[in-house]
């Protein structure tokens, strides 16, 4: 059948694929669990992975991508076009999964009598934890080094809702030899059709080696352990590790160092009921795009003050606790602070002196930050000085089924979104802070968690910083403040101030099984909605 111009646009995407496969490991034996279903232009194949993508561009908003969803839309290629999609993938599903994602070429025409076609010209950059909005003036410092055909994204997502975002640019880079693809200049092409090609997506997505279940966290787990048993046993085997390699602790280690890492992007470390600490006082850094993964054990890290970090994960990098005991004899805990940067603390215990887990607003760049905590108990103690959880940027909180734990405040969400299920979340202030709670009354917050006391505060009260709407959501949740029973003082449940700006104000939304209390409303810029 002859193509039709109207049909058939220099670049569609009419193919559009996902491709989900789970691998189960029981003992030697796999099953594949898969659902194919086809409808339309895109074949959709799902197992029991649960992954969705999203897309956004110049065109459209944050959209859940379809069988039918038109991605990449230009009427006609010529040089300097360009056409981009910014991406989310998304694990929607409870199982931890790894993913690849890919362009497809699919039917294509060339110019008359030679091998010349559009996947020649067209090139790929992607920028990895973020977004482009057409601008030319960032073309230019684009590197379009990969073409359709070698173009790919590898990423994991261990924990329902984590998430990763990208932009995919495609650009017609004019060169000296565009002349060769004019078919204004008297060539053909071989079907007599302007030069086209049919560009598809792959996602393909496989159960990763980490799981938090039933099972225990070794069940499916593929990584190859070298054991270790000294400090720098430990070091030349994570030094050198590749992503299918780690190391398992055969005894307590304290290392002299920050926590040693692979050279190779991934460190998988077994504490194997064992205890790694740091004899020092250092900030184990996870550099930018890389991972860490400690799991089965105990970790004991310390600062040189109150308010060093001990654990800090730079921009696309990611860390996971699981089945850890996580302490710091001074200092804080978890300092996520690159852009995009994520921390996933399962089945775990985290106890700090300082702040347990925390954000920071001093740049942009830290922005969109994801932290999960699931089945997990995080505290934060220090009299005077210790909030549990502090987020106060543009980023998503999702905790469940988890007890955190404040001295001040249990859980601070000055900026960005939280979803917070099945968990209790409290404040323990004694007497010597009761001056605390009216100590804002007359003045802006500081910074950090220099804010109201409450168990759970929600909001910024500051006229010029932190300006940025929070969202919390509470599902089954119980949120207790603390109370002074020798003095009759009960603080406040929920401490709420939004900024004065429009859509910066701050909201909360919670169901009919949570428990909030007493909550202060401390401006008129604070939604409350109560659902069932």
């Amino acid at each position: 059948m002859k193509r039709s111009i109207k049909t058939k646009k220099a670049l569609m995407l009419s193919l559009f694929s996902i491709i989900l496969s789970i691998i189960m490991l029981a003992g030697s034996t796999f099953a594949w669990f898969t659902d194919t279903a086809t409808s339309g232009k895109n074949k959709i194949v799902a197992g029991n992975l649960d992954v969705e993508l999203y897309h956004s561009n110049g065109k459209a908003e944050r959209a859940k991508i379809t069988d039918t969803t038109e991605l990449f839309d230009v009427d006609i290629w010529e040089p300097g076009v360009v056409a981009y999609e910014n991406f989310e993938v998304l694990n929607a599903g409870e199982l931890a999964l790894k993913y690849k994602f890919t362009m497809a070429i699919g039917d294509f025409n060339t110019v008359a009598e030679t091998t010349k076609s559009l996947k020649d010209v067209l090139k790929v950059s992607i920028i990895e934890d973020g977004s482009f909005n057409g601008s030319r003036e960032d073309i230019a410092s684009l590197p379009f080094d990969k073409t359709l055909a070698d173009f790919e994204k590898e990423g994991i997502l261990n924990i329902k809702n984590d998430s990763d975002k990208f932009a995919i640019v495609i650009y017609w880079q004019p060169t000296d030899t565009d002349d060769d693809y004019n078919l204004n200049n008297g060539k053909t092409s071989s079907d007599s059709l302007p030069l086209y090609i049919d560009l598809g997506i792959n996602l393909v997505a496989t159960q990763n080696a980490f799981e938090a279940d039933s099972f225990g966290s070794d069940y499916d787990d593929t990584t190859e352990y070298k054991e270790v048993s000294t400090a720098q046993d430990f070091l030349n085997n994570i030094y050198y590790a590749n992503s299918e390699q780690g190391v398992r602790l055969t005894s307590d280690i304290a290392v002299p160092w920050s926590i040693p890492q692979s050279t190779k992007g991934l460190s998988v470390i077994d504490l194997n009921g064992h205890t790694l600490s740091t004899s020092v006082a250092t900030t184990t850094l996870i550099e930018q795009n890389n991972s860490m993964v400690i799991k089965n054990g105990n970790l004991v890290l310390q600062s040189s003050n109150i308010s060093g970090a001990t654990l800090s994960v730079e921009s696309g990098g990611s860390l996971t606790l699981e089945n850890v005991e996580f302490t710091t004899e001074q200092g804080a805990g978890i300092y996520p602070r690159g852009d995009a940067a994520k921390v996933n603390i399962v089945n775990s215990t985290i106890d700090t002196k300082g702040l347990a887990i925390s954000t920071n607003a001093g740049s942009t760049e830290n922005y969109n930050v994801q932290i999960n905590v699931i089945n997990s108990t995080i505290s934060s103690k220090q009299t005077g000085a210790a909030s549990a959880i502090l987020v106060n940027i543009p980023c998503k909180l999702n905790i469940e089924s988890s007890n955190i734990n404040g001295y001040l405040h249990g859980v601070i969400v000055r900026g960005g979104t939280a979803v917070i299920k099945n968990s209790t979340i409290t404040n323990k202030t004694s007497k010597d802070e009761n001056e605390l709670e009216h100590y804002f009354d007359s003045r802006d917050w500081g910074q950090g968690n220099a804010v109201n006391l409450g168990a759970l505060v929600i909001g910024n009260k500051h006229s010029t910083n932190y300006q940025y709407p929070s969202d919390v959501t509470l599902i089954n949740t119980k949120i207790v403040a603390a109370t002074l029973d020798d003095e009759a003082i009960t603080f406040p449940t929920v401490y709420m101030y939004g900024n004065t700006g429009e859509g910066l104000g701050a909201t909360l939304t919670y169901d009919s099984k949570s428990t909030v209390g007493d909550i202060v409303r401390g401006n008129e810029h604070v939604t409350v909605n109560a659902i069932e």
